[in-house]
């Protein structure tokens, strides 16, 4: 058995063992607005869509409601786009 994850700094295996390490794969959130894409949250680590709005989290504990709906959920490239409502 091995080990794989693709977080962070790409592709890692572990061919001997499991290792039991977590790898972090949080994202940076942007939210388009008026065209232009827009920095709303760093470190994101939680998504909660809702009816009108998302609710962010980061892996620091800050949390924001932005109301927009979810446009974009890029896992490799660790990007969240928001479109504003």
């Amino acid at each position: 058995m091995h080990f794989v994850s693709v977080c962070k700094d790409g592709p890692m295996r572990d061919h001997d063992h499991i290792r039991e390490e977590a790898h972090m794969c949080e994202s940076n959130a942007y939210l388009i607005k008026d065209g232009e894409e827009q920095p709303v949250l760093e470190s994101v680590n939680f998504i909660r869509p809702l009816e009108d709005s998302v609710i962010l989290r980061s892996l620091f504990g800050e949390e924001v409601t932005v109301h927009a709906r979810l446009r974009e959920l890029d896992l490799t490239g660790h990007k969240i786009v928001l479109e504003a409502t």
